[in-house]
């Protein structure tokens, strides 16, 4: 008992440590390898790692905007179908209505009159149903319009983040660099030793 107990903390202890370093490790990045050196690299360090938030924010804000994109041309796509659809069955109703009005009145009996009302209401129904299709078509093709400006909007602000934070972290690698003194240099024909 006594060793199935110490042989589980054992597993315990090691599943604990390899997390830890899993996650220490993932979170290294150049900005905390530069903050370990101390002095001047920790301004530099944090710096980078500023930059890399920067980009990283910008790639998230570039994702949001490319799917609203998406999601509006959808919504503009389904609006524009139900305004087609809304269109025809509008149109064929009043076309229908014409022509069930020059047969209209020639009932002779209250059922064919009945009928006739029947007919007349199935029209309207259906010429009424167009209509709210076509409201329904414009109203997502406004919403997708909006996603459209909302996404590509987005997608330019996450851009000139990433390019920022790029830029900043391009900088600090760039002064990072240790600056080796040049030796041997010819210039116009003259030898120069040493340039610090």
């Amino acid at each position: 008992m006594k060793n199935n107990v110490s042989a589980m903390a054992v597993v315990i202890a090691t599943i604990s440590l390899l997390g830890a370093c899993a996650s220490s490790a993932k979170d290294t990045t150049y900005g905390t390898v530069l903050q370990a050196q101390g002095g001047n690299a920790v301004e530099l360090g944090k710096t980078w790692d500023a930059g890399d938030a920067l980009e990283s924010k910008g790639n998230k804000d570039i994702a949001k905007g490319q799917k609203l994109v998406r999601e509006g041309e959808e919504k503009i796509a389904k609006g524009e179908g139900l305004v087609r659809t809304g269109n025809a069955d509008a149109i064929a109703q009043k076309a229908n209505y014409g022509h069930f009005i020059g047969t209209m009145g020639l009932a002779t009996t209250p059922k064919q009159m009945k009928k006739e009302i029947k007919s007349l209401r199935d029209i309207a129904e259906t010429w009424g149903n167009g209509l709210d299709s076509i409201k329904r078509g414009e109203k997502l093709i406004e919403e997708g319009e909006k996603n459209l400006v909302e996404g590509r909007a987005k997608i330019r602000k996450g851009g000139g983040f990433v390019t920022q934070g790029q830029g900043q972290k391009k900088a600090v690698e760039i002064k990072a660099q240790p600056v080796e003194p040049l030796t041997n240099v010819v210039v116009d024909d003259v030898k120069l030793e040493e340039i610090n």
